[in-house]
């Protein structure tokens, strides 16, 4: 018998695959060799690592003009750079994305140019899908 990963037929499990080859005798084969193949183990499924950015608000749904600020209740993105290193992050967030605010105003609303923001998301290829959004004035 020939096997992958065992040497015995107590080795043969349901889900190997295997060929035979021998007689056939009234239906069944008298085997004078076997092949088996134990299945691979599945690949595990990759759950996205919560990504956190804080940083300065660069622009809103792609306008950098100080004051631009984001609409409540609404999907948009914002970039939030951070100074030391320098990383700039999209932040992606629907109308439901949780928000909170020393502002005052807890929505997209309060994500405006020149103000502090922090987000909780997952990677995306648009950037980071928030999760939540934390958004802190500008202190002058």
């Amino acid at each position: 018998m020939s096997h992958v990963g065992t040497s015995t037929f107590a080795g043969l499990r349901v889900g190997c695959s295997a060929q035979a080859q021998g007689l056939n005798v009234g239906g069944t084969i008298v085997a004078d060799s076997v092949q088996v193949k134990i299945p691979k183990p599945p690949t595990p499924v990759h759950v996205p690592t919560p990504v956190h950015v804080k940083g300065t608000v660069t622009s809103v749904n792609g306008v950098s003009a100080p004051g631009t600020c984001g609409t409540a209740d609404t999907d948009g993105s914002f970039v939030v750079t951070h100074s030391d290193p320098v990383i700039a992050t999209t932040v992606v967030v629907t109308a439901t994305t949780p928000s909170s605010g020393r502002s005052g105003t807890a929505s997209f609303a309060a994500v405006c140019v020149g103000a502090k923001a922090a987000a909780i998301g997952n990677n995306s290829t648009d950037g980071s899908d928030a999760v939540s959004v934390a958004t802190y004035p500008v202190r002058g």
